[in-house]
């Protein structure tokens, strides 16, 4: 016991150094940290995001850390993601909120003097700044391209994406709104969250009376692009669809998309960060509550290799 006593009296200095040590590592890898919370899904689109977000943060001497929720519709997981955001000691935390209660984390993110950003769409909450994309006029955009596109008469599907997503929800009321105005019927609205297999089975049921299509997100036009290639209808349909991802792309190229607007998530995550840091550093904002709408791009196979497009699809820094 004695032999015990000193070998246990002779490793606890060691011990605790070593804890110390951990300790001091995990601190340094908490501080110096610019949170960023997607709202989840349309993965292609948040990875353009991410990879804004990090080229600003560049010889600044902070990091980037990313997490999100696997869907939009869980604002609980996202609220757990912020407090492990003030856990780790990040500086300030932009956020594409999934709901109003996100405001709730955004007011003890400021009890804490920790700056809040959204980005993507403005749920409410007393933040630096919202970053986002015009979505009901994005939406009225795609309306008027596809009244142009059935020469202000025909019939129109909406594969609307979740009730409970704001930002997808603008662009489908905005679509509505403009094609209705155009001379067109719209005369199938489907939701593809929660249930896609109901949602595909009634497209289907109705694909024969419809002229075109439109999809408010990457994911939603993906998934409608597959249901026209597996129908083998003998006429092709006018898809109008939001966002880019090399499959859409291709879509595009090959004849089956008319048209996509496409966001600018790159800039988005860049520009976001730019205001993080000049908040961390200290610098009041040009204004308070600063908003900065991005513009959108209407993308065809006619300007597709257009400098600005190329540019634009090839996610290069603003």
């Amino acid at each position: 016991m004695l032999v015990e006593s000193v070998f246990l009296a002779r490793i606890s200095p060691l011990l605790q150094l070593l804890l110390l040590l951990s300790a001091l590592v995990s601190q340094a890898q908490a501080e110096g940290c610019v949170g960023v919370v997607p709202a989840g899904g349309s993965k292609e689109y948040w990875r353009q995001v991410e990879a804004g977000a990090e080229s600003a943060v560049k010889g600044s001497g902070l990091s980037i850390y990313f997490r999100g929720p696997g869907r939009e519709d869980t604002p609980l997981a996202q609220a757990k993601i912020i407090d492990m955001m003030v856990t780790r000691g990040c500086q300030a935390v932009i956020v594409a909120p999934v709901s109003t209660r996100i405001a709730d984390s955004v007011a003890a993110l400021n009890a804490r003097g920790i700056p809040a950003i959204y980005i993507d769409r403005d749920m409410g909450g007393d933040v630096a700044a919202v970053i986002a994309t015009n979505n009901f006029q994005a939406g009225v955009l795609a309306g008027e391209q596809m009244v142009a596109a059935l020469q202000g008469s025909g019939r129109a599907a909406v594969m609307r994406k979740h009730a409970q997503v704001q930002s997808t929800t603008l662009r489908e009321e905005g679509f509505i709104q403009a094609a209705r105005a155009g001379g067109l019927e719209v005369v199938f609205e489907g939701y593809m969250e929660p249930d896609s297999v109901r949602a595909l089975a009634d497209f289907h049921a109705v694909l024969p009376q419809v002229d075109g299509v439109f999809a408010p997100n990457d994911h939603t036009v993906a998934t409608t692009l597959a249901a026209l290639r597996r129908a083998k209808s003998s006429d092709r349909k006018v898809l109008i669809g939001f966002d880019s991802s090399p499959l859409l792309i291709e879509g595009l190229q090959q004849g089956w998309i008319t048209g996509l607007v496409v966001q600018q998530p790159y800039a988005m995550g860049y520009q976001s960060v730019q205001l993080a840091l000049q908040l961390i550093s200290g610098q009041p904002l040009a204004e308070p509550r600063q908003e900065i709408a991005l513009p959108v791009s209407y993308v065809t196979r006619s300007n597709l290799d257009s400098p600005e497009i190329a540019r634009l699809l090839r996610r290069q820094s603003p």
